[in-house]
């Protein structure tokens, strides 16, 4: 991993843990997330460091409906751009309309709407 990459990897561990989050770092470029409220795991993109793709975005049933979707989106694209990253990337269910509402009012786009039901969406930061 280059020295660029570990830095990334860093930054992004170090503003999840900032935030009140445990951290697992699952493999050289996947970083997960977790807290009371949820989880979500950041992926530095292979071959470009200053792009991360946001997976595995889940808040816990009991504590839906309450903000917590959009305080972790906000968190994920601060978390992003203090690690330098210029593009936050995410694929959604299309049916997912709680998820692709919360996406569109926070200026996200949609980059392709998927015959799989799966749609890549992006948000550069």
């Amino acid at each position: 991993m280059s020295t660029c990459r570990q830095e990334t990897r860093y930054l992004i561990a170090r503003h999840m843990r900032i935030n009140g989050f445990d951290v697992e770092v699952r493999n050289e470029d996947s970083i997960i997330a977790r807290s009371t409220f949820g989880e979500f795991e950041l992926t530095i993109m292979p071959g470009n460091r200053r792009v991360l793709i946001s997976q595995h975005s889940l808040v816990y049933p009991e504590y839906r409906g309450k903000g917590y979707g959009r305080k972790y989106l906000e968190l994920r694209e601060r978390i992003a751009s203090e690690a330098g990253c210029n593009l936050l990337l995410a694929t959604v269910r299309n049916d997912n309309a709680v998820q692709v509402h919360l996406l569109e009012t926070h200026g996200w786009k949609r980059f392709n709407n998927r015959e799989t039901g799966v749609s890549l969406w992006g948000k550069e930061l």
